[in-house]
């Protein structure tokens, strides 16, 4: 039988990153029932022997997940990157692909020179078509290949808000943790002004991001943009104010 402290690993989102800002205590999902019987989670700062916890806060559960979902999402999109789970089909495609033209261009100089069945027009005309497609196909392949290093198995890549978005209500909640794991360092929740009350205080919450990769990340797509895709980008990064200044520093 899996251990239960395995089992709330999996199951809630932000274990492992949620941290109490007064003592920097991993939070735990906690389950506080109401006077009326209302079942209530929260993340919630514990004190126990052996751990630094304070025990001083707390914060819902729900209404932390989808905050931090949402601000993570946006700031992905900020930055112009998605996570696709589609990396190690589209790599091996595009492979396949640049293989075949390669091939495609050895008997195209075969038949042009060895041959000489093809004028030299004809030649020329298809070998530039090749070698833009080739190139093309190559600077994608190592553009992905250098995501992989930078981010590990889960992928980062050029996408939208609307691309992002699918991808997360489809996936599971092992790569919405991983995710958020490649994105953030830590959640940390600041103690409540005011004690009582279960309106959800957004304000309490600091989220830090690793903005080392996710710079490096954007650099890495930036190489391989348009003027105009890049320009979009950056309206996109200006509109929400989260990716900004990551951006501007690259411009």
């Amino acid at each position: 039988r899996t251990p239960a402290v395995r089992r709330s690993v999996r199951r809630h989102l932000l274990t492992g990153l949620a941290k109490c800002a007064a003592c920097k205590g991993p939070m735990k999902t906690m389950v506080f029932v109401m006077k009326n019987g209302k079942r209530f989670p929260r993340y919630q700062c514990v004190k126990q022997p052996g751990f630094p916890n304070c025990g001083r806060v707390a914060i819902t559960k729900a209404s932390l997940d989808e905050y931090v979902t949402k601000t993570t999402l946006d700031f992905l999109a900020g930055g112009y990157l998605a996570p696709l789970s589609d990396d190690d089909d589209h790599l091996a495609r595009l492979k396949k692909e640049l293989e075949a033209d390669q091939e495609n261009l050895n008997q195209l100089t075969h038949d042009r020179f060895v041959s000489r069945r093809i004028p030299d027009g004809a030649y020329r005309s298809a070998s530039d078509q090749l070698n833009t497609r080739m190139s093309a196909m190559a600077d994608e392949i190592v553009a992905i290949e250098r995501q992989r290093e930078t981010l590990g198995p889960l992928q980062l890549r050029h996408g939208s808000r609307e691309d992002l978005a699918l991808w997360w209500d489809r996936a599971p909640i092992e790569d919405h943790r991983a995710a958020l794991a490649q994105a953030i360092n830590v959640v940390l929740i600041h103690p409540a002004k005011h004690r009582g009350g279960n309106k959800f205080d957004q304000g309490r919450v600091e989220i830090q991001w690793r903005w080392d990769l996710f710079v490096r990340a954007a650099d890495s797509e930036r190489e391989h943009m348009s003027d105009n895709e890049k320009a979009h980008a950056l309206i996109e990064a200006q509109k929400d104010g989260i990716a900004y200044d990551a951006w501007e520093r690259r411009r």
